[in-house]
């Protein structure tokens, strides 16, 4: 008689845990947005320069809006912010600000909770050396990541992207972002 109490919980015990996983699998299947959708989001992360040992890497932010034309395609819009400082010898303290405008392509593959992407753009790049000047420069930019969907309309979004620019020194830098991004429409 105890035997059979014994094996009635965990029989129970395996049923419940059975349903429960089911049901979170259930949930964690996710397919690519729908053709008509839109998403935009916030990052922020590390801009680090190539070529230019005189920068440092520092702190990167960008915020962006996307439209999905099919399930895999999109095109984005984003606007990001990088100030470099530098301390080159002879030189003293430097402080460069780049403000970008980027129009990118992406194609994003299907991948349950997890979906990969590659993505390429132009842009304009505002080299801000001093408050008073701009010098804005043309660039191109690349790079791919993964949205991690936590909910229908809600993931995290990782990215790294190169940018190379016609601009002065960093002309070329990698951008490595963090962010969250809410999806809306194309039901």
């Amino acid at each position: 008689m105890r035997w059979t109490k014994v094996i009635r919980v965990v029989c129970s015990t395996l049923a419940v845990t059975a349903a429960m996983a089911s049901a979170l699998f259930a949930q964690q299947r996710r397919t690519t947005p729908p053709a008509g959708s839109w998403a935009a989001g916030l990052d922020a992360g590390f801009a680090n320069p190539l070529g230019d040992s005189d920068f440092d890497a520092e702190p990167t932010v960008d915020a962006y809006i996307e439209y999905f034309s099919t399930p895999h395609v999109s095109w984005r819009g984003m606007a990001g912010f990088t100030s470099f400082d530098s301390d080159a010898a002879g030189v003293g303290p430097v402080d460069l600000d780049i403000n970008s405008l980027n129009a990118n392509v992406l194609y994003q593959w299907e991948g349950g909770t997890v979906h990969p992407f590659v993505t390429g753009g132009i842009g304009v790049y505002n080299y801000d050396p001093d408050p008073g000047e701009t010098d804005l420069e043309p660039g191109l930019n690349g790079g791919g990541g993964i949205n991690i969907y936590a909910a229908e309309r809600f993931a995290i979004k990782l990215e790294g992207l190169f940018h190379v620019t016609d601009g002065p020194e960093p002309d070329s830098y990698l951008t490595g972002t963090a962010g969250a991004r809410w999806l809306w429409g194309g039901r």
